[in-house]
């Protein structure tokens, strides 16, 4: 069920924490043996669809509150309104509510009164599937070692601010047991992820992007537009094939004058250069990943040697090894610095705890931009740049 805290200071922080990590959790994956139905037609959604179809799941339908008449997602899979739904499926189909942007819990019970019986978070579902398809965001913690505790307390102390806190509790919340916590005064802001009022408060004009991970372009697009064209250069990396070719058309699109600071770089980034085997086609997903059958180059961010200000790292779980590849370009640059930490387990403590202590003069700041224990970034701010 959905709880609500208020805003903790460390003491606070660190009590909350050791309730989680007291607990044995019983949170698990979720495997399905029969049609599915999806709770969402939206962005999510088409993503649940494609990844089932790839691994041969079939869908009954989709349900959503607000569907269009005759809706079909991806062309072909029926969505019908949630009270228009036949009631007979209620009790034997398996839903997998694709939703992130909004709390899990109360979609859930709702549903239950509804008479669907089994609903579970998609992620927690593709979990089952990990092997076999890129997707890794419904990650479980397990029980919290001695070591994780002690990393994570760690952490807990080196936040800059009390909404920190408490967004990287929600975070262990929900990957150590699945529960969703809320906090007064620090909302799950779904349309700010990785320009939020610190971050744009400390950019400069002329500023230099570095999009590790740029998918489509959109993030590297919104930098060029909240800096009004006034940037340095921007560095778009983007190793798999179909993402680079929405990169190339997306930079046509642009202004000469911007397109020509837009360079486009097609490695993966990782602490180690060569051949890597990496999973090509699954949109954001597309990732490094054994024993996928294609591979992509990869190089480290110190090895490109490139001249940013502001880095960008969502690498669907590559983020710790591109920041030990790219620490010498961090220590030269000193640049802004948000990286995603919500792929797998090194997002619990690994991640924050590697840039904080690395980095000493910066200040550190977790946020949440997304429910599920996604959508969860770590920024970092140079001293000189920080404004309170």
């Amino acid at each position: 069920m959905f709880q609500s805290k208020p805003l903790p200071d460390s003491r606070e922080a660190l009590l909350l924490l050791d309730k989680l990590s007291n607990r044995s959790p019983s949170c698990r994956p979720r495997p399905v043996d029969g049609p599915v139905v999806l709770y969402g037609a939206g962005k999510l959604g088409r993503l649940a669809a494609e990844l089932f179809t790839r691994l041969g799941i079939p869908i009954a339908y989709a349900i959503d509150r607000a569907c269009l008449p005759k809706q079909l997602l991806l062309g072909k899979i029926p969505v019908y309104r949630l009270d228009n739904a036949p009631v007979c499926d209620r009790s034997s189909y398996t839903v997998a509510v694709s939703v992130a942007l909004s709390p899990i819990s109360p979609i859930r019970a709702h549903l239950r009164q509804l008479g669907w019986t089994q609903a579970w978070p998609f992620y927690d579902i593709a979990q089952t599937y990990a092997d076999r398809v890129p997707l890794n965001n419904g990650w479980f913690t397990g029980p919290l070692t001695s070591s994780d505790y002690s990393q994570v307390a760690h952490t807990v102390r080196a936040w800059e601010d009390s909404v920190s806190r408490a967004a990287y509790l929600q975070f262990l919340a929900w990957r150590i047991h699945r529960e969703e916590w809320g906090f007064d005064g620090a909302p799950v802001l779904t349309e700010d992820r990785y320009f939020i009022p610190p971050i744009l408060a400390a950019l400069r004009r002329g500023d230099s992007f570095l999009d590790a991970g740029a998918y489509d372009g959109s993030i590297s697009q919104r930098f060029i537009d909240l800096t009004q064209g006034a940037f340095g250069q921007v560095y778009a990396i983007e190793p798999d094939r179909n993402n680079m070719a929405l990169l190339r058309t997306w930079r046509e699109t642009l202004p000469a004058d911007r397109a020509g600071r837009v360079v486009l770089l097609s490695q993966a980034l990782s602490d180690i250069s060569g051949t890597l085997p990496f999973s090509h086609g699954y949109g954001l997903a597309s990732r490094l990943m054994t024993g996928c059958g294609e591979s992509a180059d990869a190089t480290t961010l110190d090895k490109l040697g490139l001249s940013f200000t502001f880095a960008k790292l969502h690498l669907e779980g590559e983020e710790l090894g591109a920041l030990i590849g790219g620490m010498c370009s961090f220590a030269h640059n000193r640049p802004i610095i948000a990286v995603t930490a919500d792929h797998n387990r090194d997002g619990l403590w690994r991640v924050p705890t590697f840039l904080i202590d690395r980095l000493p003069e910066y200040r550190a700041l977790f946020r949440l931009h997304a429910w599920c224990g996604t959508g969860a970034v770590v920024y970092m701010i140079p001293n000189e740049r920080w404004k309170s």
